[in-house]
């Protein structure tokens, strides 16, 4: 079986040169999910590859569609390719460089979130590369947040407060972190060896001696008012429920779901699910739903929807017309493994939804 980095789902190699397309195709055999892009100007031979006549207008078309990109050419050439792509750290994809002869496989751009790290010494154990990493923490081998994050399915809401993190990490200074469903504190204090982390409860603050909130770290499903300093995580704990009339729009959907969310001061990028009842699972503006707010959705038939037992509002409008007491409501709690209502049923016009978070992890 073929290998690629969690993180990373597409990837495309480039090529210039024939020596660089024979080493490209030589590793994407090794590597799952890859296309390879060679310049035509390189006498490609070679089969299923993409030919292109200017590297420059050819990747700006794609940049983004993949999730990493490694070039088998000068670093000096990717650089000026790609300066004018870049958007964002928690957008970009991976970059890895590795040079034609394959002596050196260099993790450029996205090291952490983006999965370039990774990348790279996946590269480096297939090809006999010697992987070149440059990010601090990997250096001194601790742990990056944005690693942590990425590995635990957590969403990073402001990414600019990582590195005063990661840097609180790499000096051993103190900061704080938040974490009621405990996603990742046993983890992070291992890896930062306790020293430099303190749990708190809720409300409660670490100053500094001049009175000052310390940094620190919220893994939270819920909105509140944080400190400038805080990094805020959206960990995946909600399932929404949603029941519809027929041809419903999809942004009638979208809607509600915003407006009860927020009405709730719950976080979106806390809901991993959507469910509904299967006689919904062609109806296209759930689905359309589903696909522009990114979350995956499931669907349940009706005995399963009735062997639910802790519905707060059942409907007998509902099950008259499809033979169940409760859509919204039960979907939610079964997708979320009978876990907890934390917003009964709420109506719009045409939609009806309710909110279920997934039972807590274990205590550390």
């Amino acid at each position: 079986m073929k290998n690629r980095p969690l993180s990373i789902k597409q990837i495309a190699f480039w090529a210039i040169t024939p020596e660089g397309a024979f080493l490209a195709n030589s590793l994407r055999n090794k590597i799952d999910s890859v296309k390879l892009f060679v310049s035509k100007k390189a006498n490609n031979e070679l089969k299923d590859t993409i030919s292109f006549d200017s590297l420059r207008l050819t990747l700006n078309a794609v940049f983004h569609k993949f999730d990493g990109h490694v070039f088998f050419m000068a670093t000096g050439i990717v650089v000026r390719m790609i300066s004018n792509l870049i958007i964002h750290k928690i957008a970009d994809p991976a970059v890895v460089v590795m040079d034609e002869k394959g002596h050196h496989c260099i993790s450029l751009l996205s090291g952490h979130i983006g999965g370039a790290n990774e990348l790279t010494r996946m590269l480096s154990d297939v090809s006999g590369a010697n992987p070149v990493i440059t990010t601090a923490t990997d250096l001194h081998q601790l742990v990056a947040i944005d690693v942590i994050a990425v590995e635990h399915g957590i969403f990073i809401e402001n990414p600019d407060r990582i590195k005063t993190i990661n840097m609180s990490i790499l000096q051993g200074r103190l900061f704080w972190l938040y974490d009621p469903y405990c996603f990742i504190g046993q983890y992070l204090k291992k890896q930062c060896m306790a020293k430099s982390v303190e749990t708190i409860q809720e409300g409660t603050l670490l100053l500094d001696e001049n009175g000052c909130p310390m940094p620190g770290i919220v893994v939270d499903d819920r909105i509140d008012d944080y400190p400038e300093s805080t990094l805020v995580l959206r960990p995946p704990t909600m399932t929404v429920g949603i029941g519809c009339n027929k041809n419903t729009d999809s942004w009638e959907i979208i809607e509600i779901i915003n407006k009860i969310m927020a009405g709730n001061r719950l976080a979106i990028r806390s809901v991993f699910q959507m469910a509904s009842i299967d006689i919904k699972s062609t109806e296209t503006g759930l689905l359309d739903a589903s696909r522009i707010l990114n979350i995956p959705l499931r669907f349940f038939d009706a005995k399963a929807l009735n062997n639910v037992k802790t519905i707060q509002n059942p409907s007998e409008i509902v099950r008259q017309h499809i033979g169940v007491n409760s859509v919204c409501e039960a979907s939610a709690i079964l997708a979320a493994n009978l876990g907890e209502l934390i917003v009964p049923k709420q109506k719009g016009k045409n939609v009806t939804m309710a909110v279920c978070r997934t039972p807590c992890m274990s205590p550390e």
